[in-house]
């Protein structure tokens, strides 16, 4: 969802997916590699590439969309640079990616793996009222 809002083409899906996990294992893992850090930086030059390209494009053609809104914020007459637009280009794709992914996957895992717990949630709703307000 989030690739489609970046207006990235569904042929593109899966290579944003690579980048996304290539910079999530460089984050989410204390046991990091040479190997890691080199495909997470070769990664963020891939997005950044990608990001270049179509900000290129779009400064010719502006939509009434997720991008061309954030080429037209402007703050005190100042608006993001270029390398602003890539960047929340890439912090937008990676969040909404494996935050999404990640929040989805816990969702449906738990419940499988405490079953007893789940049970008592459909059967009972009040016993999670205390969970919701962490």
């Amino acid at each position: 969802m989030i690739a489609e809002l970046l207006n990235v083409p569904g042929s593109q899906h899966q290579q944003f997916v690579r980048w996304s996990n290539a910079v999530a294992k460089l984050f989410g893992n204390p046991y990091r590699t040479v190997d890691d850090l080199v495909a997470a930086q070769q990664a963020i030059h891939g997005l950044t590439s990608y990001f270049r390209e179509a900000v290129a494009a779009r400064r010719n053609q502006k939509g009434n969309d997720l991008i061309g809104l954030l080429m037209e914020i402007e703050e005190d007459g100042d608006v993001l640079t270029e390398e602003e637009l890539y960047a929340q280009r890439v912090i937008l794709l990676f969040g909404g990616h494996e935050t999404t992914r990640n929040l989805i996957g816990n969702g449906l895992y738990t419940p499988l793996r405490h079953p007893e717990q789940a049970a008592e949630s459909r059967t009972d709703p009040e016993c999670c009222r205390g969970v919701a307000a962490l």
